[in-house]
């Protein structure tokens, strides 16, 4: 991750911090703002990203790990998949946030492949994905993946169909 890296069965937790601007260049298995792989269990709580560009997860990457996300605000992060956070072969968590105005080739607010996610008093507003490359559900992006959505609104988001992602599609 551009900002932070939780690996290797670590258990964070982050608690009113800020991931602004940060940028990785790898070409895939990235967060810009925060990457959480290898059966790490993370806890976010009144976080907020911004501004961060990754390959997978502009915001935040999970890969074979746990994230709990509550109170936080995850807005104009840039990835080729899930703009705002990728999800892969992980469970989510997400309470009480706002996902807004970021972007992604697919997925420009939530990307889901192969996981668990449940969802709930979510605002998906505002994001974008590209047609170009395939890339569909502007605000959620869900393949071979269980979630539930309580209470949440997806609203304004728009898939494009000419968008530059920060490494190509």
């Amino acid at each position: 991750g551009g900002g932070a890296f939780c690996g290797n069965k670590s258990y964070p937790k982050f608690h009113n911090v800020t991931f602004y601007q940060n940028t990785t260049n790898y070409s895939e298995d990235t967060g810009g703002g925060l990457l959480c792989k290898d059966s790490s269990n993370v806890s976010l709580i009144n976080c907020i990203f911004k501004n961060n560009n990754g390959f997978d997860g502009g915001g935040i990457s999970s890969m074979n790990a746990s994230l709990q996300l509550k109170e936080c605000i995850i807005k104009n992060n840039r990835s080729h998949s899930g703009g705002a956070v990728m999800v892969h072969q992980s469970i989510l968590r997400i309470s009480d946030v706002i996902i807004d105005s970021n972007r992604g080739v697919r997925g420009g607010g939530l990307y889901f492949y192969e996981s668990e996610g449940y969802i709930t008093n979510v605002d998906i507003t505002n994001n974008f994905a590209t047609a170009i490359g395939g890339g569909l559900g502007a605000g959620l992006y869900s393949l071979e993946s269980n979630l539930l959505l309580d209470s949440c609104r997806i609203s304004k988001n728009v898939v494009e169909t000419s968008f530059d992602p920060p490494f190509g599609a």
